[in-house]
């Protein structure tokens, strides 16, 4: 990926190592692609900086493409994706507006209300690439933003009832699987930005230090929301191809009478 400097510029050389990074994850795709089943269903994750390679993935192989068809969800996590990109660069890829949506984007940025500077730059100072592979600031743009509770596109709170789990992830073996905190935080979507409650866990807040701002989280807000979604979005992707995959019904029978034979007259 591209260094941390990057992310604080805009100039050509931060881009520059943008599109550097971004061709390593293309590469990796299509060795991805060539060793895949043809018809399983592919699930796109990204974080950050692999949110932004996840989005020119979806435009270079999925916009437009018999791919398209075998996409259970994109998963675009805390990078900004402008509302417009839908009508433009992703015009057959659409937000996620239920559970079990499928062919479409989950996308969110999510910050506590206290982070104003931090919900500003997101809005106003995140890249993405445009129709043309080059990178321009969301500037102006309104933000896509699906709630990972309710899996919906509207500004409607989701309590905490509906969290399913958090997990921490400082400490752990490679494969220990994390313990879930179980309704941690609500959230709704406001202006495009997740807006979350301020979790009682301390471990589990965003820290406002500016090394530690800049840096991954320790921890998946959402962990155990996204597993079991996952989950749905390929089952309905696998019974979505099913159907699809049936022939088309006989059309209705029609009781065809016998015309009579009517001679043609002589003609000299």
């Amino acid at each position: 990926q591209a260094t941390l400097f990057a992310a604080f510029t805009h100039k050509d050389d931060g881009k520059e190592a943008r599109q550097t990074a971004y061709g390593d994850v293309k590469r990796a795709f299509e060795v991805f692609l060539a060793r895949r089943e043809t018809n399983a269903p592919i699930i796109l994750v990204g974080y950050e900086q692999g949110g932004l390679h996840v989005i020119r993935l979806m435009q270079e192989y999925f916009e437009k493409t018999p791919l398209r068809r075998k996409l259970a969800a994109a998963y675009v996590i805390d990078q900004a994706m402008p509302q417009d990109m839908f009508t433009v660069s992703l015009r057959d890829v659409r937000p996620c507006a239920s559970a079990d949506a499928v062919r479409c984007a989950v996308t969110w940025v999510a910050y506590e209300a206290r982070f104003e500077k931090e919900i500003w730059r997101a809005k106003n100072r995140s890249l993405v690439w445009n129709i043309f592979g080059r990178l321009w600031t969301t500037r102006g743009k309104p933000l896509a933003c699906v709630n990972p509770l309710s899996w919906e596109t509207s500004g409607a709170y989701a309590p905490s009832s509906l969290h399913l789990g958090a997990a921490p992830a400082t400490g752990l073996a490679l494969d220990d699987a994390p313990i879930a905190v179980r309704e941690a935080v609500g959230a709704r979507c406001v202006d495009g930005v997740l807006v979350v409650d301020r979790p009682k866990e301390s471990y589990l807040r965003r820290k406002a230090l500016f090394g530690a701002k800049w840096r991954a989280q320790n921890f998946n807000l959402f962990y155990v929301d996204l597993q079991e979604n996952a989950k749905t979005r390929v089952a309905a992707l696998k019974q979505a191809i099913a159907n699809e995959n049936l022939a088309p019904p006989l059309a209705p029978v029609i009781d065809v009478r016998e015309s009579p034979i009517r001679p043609v007259p002589d003609v000299n």
